[in-house]
């Protein structure tokens, strides 16, 4: 009996380091910045790791209104795409490689 008290106050603390991790890291990913760009480079987006704000955006002026349109879809699809991976590499590193994805983690 005593046993399975000292396992639950391990699991307990290891819950609380984690809960002080992951809002570490989500403190980190507000200030972090991604950037993403077009397949050739005339469009750069900058955002927020965690995805909430934009904060800036490149268009080279040589594009046509149709190649800014592909460029900026691509753009936007590489920046969202960099910030999830180092979202997913950062909540990996703090969670020991444990998948939280199905608690919506």
């Amino acid at each position: 009996m005593f046993g399975q008290l000292g396992e639950m106050a391990g699991l307990m603390k290891r819950m609380s380091e984690m809960q002080s991790k992951m809002k570490k890291i989500k403190k980190d990913l507000e200030e972090l910045s991604v950037t993403g760009s077009s397949s050739n480079g005339v469009v750069q987006i900058t955002i927020s790791g965690d995805m909430t704000a934009v904060r800036n955006v490149h268009v080279s002026e040589t594009l046509s209104p149709a190649e800014m349109e592909i460029a900026i879809g691509e753009a936007v699809a590489n920046v969202i795409n960099n910030a999830k991976m180092e979202s997913a590499k950062r909540l990996s590193e703090a969670t020991g490689g444990v998948d939280l994805s199905s608690l919506g983690l």
